[in-house]
């Protein structure tokens, strides 16, 4: 759709009563887009206004949907609310540390709302340990939740697959949710060989570290904190680093080391990152390249 500004639309929430699907009379709950012409949209993504709303229209007994489920929230005060306080389900990925690469494996949970087909969402272990405890947080109710203990490492393709046509037994289409058999797999981690690039010292950087290997991009970042620098080497790539550097795969890990901030970090920002003798322009290797 054509691009909206913030001043076009506003995004609300309802617990019930307001609106309801277009072309049915089933009431509508949960976030909503409210666009300045008058039209209404589920969800709360601007650039996916695929499911229209409207207003409750009048029934035969002069009454609207909205004071029927008025008179509803009244009988069933606890359900009301309890579905005002819940919070929206937010979606996420997880990033695997050297732990999960250790194990072979990395367990991702997952929710399917239970009023549609295909509507599953990738979450953390808190919102799923959430919703097991029933500690009311979200709504419990309207959800299922699962997990899967995602491989790593072999022919994940093969063994990925398998886990997921195990899986759809319980929850049917749940291979749309992953779609990338081999996501996150320390085999395809390996299948870098970029050679030729040094460092402003001369020394040769390994071939198998990724194209974006190079000077942080945030000053908070780099291999000294990042979740897979094991010793003098990064676990996930298996290669010898520099702890100044970084690249795209960087995990956040709880460290002090204002000690590097303050001294070795600064050097190593101002000099050149890395020279490659194929590369014709002043650009550091790896700076702006695609790929981890």
């Amino acid at each position: 759709m054509a691009y909206l500004p913030k001043s076009k639309y506003k995004i609300l929430y309802t617990a019930g009563g307001e609106l309801i699907y277009k072309g049915s009379t089933k009431i509508y709950i949960g976030s909503y887009i409210k666009v300045s012409d008058g039209s209404y949209y589920k969800g709360k993504d601007i650039t996916k206004l695929n499911i229209k709303l409207i207003k409750p229209l009048l029934t035969q007994n002069g009454k609207t949907h909205s004071v029927m489920q008025g008179k509803y929230n009244k009988l069933k005060p606890g359900k009301f609310n309890f579905l005002k306080k819940v919070k929206v389900i937010n979606s996420t990925k997880p990033l695997p540390i050297l732990e999960d690469y250790k194990k072979g494996y990395i367990k991702r949970y997952f929710v399917k709302r239970n009023n549609e087909a295909l509507a599953y969402f990738e979450i953390n272990k808190k919102t799923h340990e959430s919703i097991k405890k029933r500690k009311g947080e979200y709504d419990h109710n309207l959800y299922t939740i699962g997990f899967i203990e995602w491989s790593l490492e072999g022919n994940v393709v093969k063994t990925n697959k398998t886990i997921l046509d195990k899986k759809e037994k319980k929850f049917p289409h749940l291979s749309l949710l992953f779609p990338l058999l081999d996501e996150f797999s320390k085999t395809k981690n390996k299948k870098h060989n970029i050679k030729g690039r040094l460092y402003s010292n001369g020394k040769e950087i390994p071939t198998n570290l990724p194209p974006t290997y190079g000077l942080p991009k945030q000053t908070n970042q780099y291999c000294q904190n990042c979740t897979f620098k094991n010793k003098t080497k990064c676990g996930l790539w298996d290669a010898y680093i520099k702890s100044g550097y970084w690249c795209k795969s960087w995990g956040m890990i709880a460290t002090n080391a204002p000690t590097f901030i303050q001294t070795q970090l600064p050097q190593y920002r101002n000099q050149t990152n890395i020279k490659n003798p194929h590369r014709t322009n002043n650009n550091p290797s790896g700076g702006r390249g695609g790929g981890y």
